[in-house]
């Protein structure tokens, strides 16, 4: 559910623009053979349910109460389905390997590197002690401004900066 909006769009156009990049998405997989043909037409019926259900809901902003009601049983099989739908395929994000997680020599030097200092984090949150690895990022000095004037020549105006 997206509930948050932005200076620079509004939720509407945020919806818009993550449907028209999934939808491309979902081509270029196809494209690239990464799905098979029935994943890309399940991911495209989803995706046009769900942007059907949102041009009915926008319809249904400014008719009164009781008519928004009675609109929005109507319209509830759509909103289940698209509430369900996935912007993936059902399998896409299952790893397929043969023998299934393998462990590594990698793998298990990361997790014992990483287990003490975890540990440590859990005690100190347990201590009431939050954010102990804090960044302190390094600030750049503020430039000093350019003093730049224009200048006529014979191709038009050029910038000269002043020194």
């Amino acid at each position: 559910m997206l509930s948050y909006e932005t200076d620079w769009m509004t939720r509407n156009r945020i919806v818009e623009a993550t449907y028209r990049v999934g939808a491309g998405l979902n081509d270029l997989k196809r494209a690239a053979g990464l799905i098979d043909v029935a994943t890309h037409a399940n991911v495209a019926r989803h995706f046009a349910v769900a942007q059907e259900v949102f041009r009915h809901l926008d319809a249904m902003a400014n008719l009164p109460e009781a008519q928004r009601r009675e609109a929005l049983v109507q319209l509830a099989g759509q909103v289940e389905q698209a509430n369900t739908a996935s912007l993936v395929g059902e399998h896409e994000l299952e790893w397929k390997t043969s023998a299934g997680l393998r462990l590594s020599w990698v793998l298990a030097r990361h997790t014992a590197a990483a287990l003490p200092r975890e540990a440590a984090h859990g005690v100190a949150r347990l201590a009431g002690r939050y954010d102990v690895a804090v960044a302190k990022p390094r600030t750049l000095p503020v430039p000093a401004p350019s003093r730049v004037r224009l200048s006529p020549s014979s191709s038009g105006r050029r910038a000269i900066a002043d020194e």
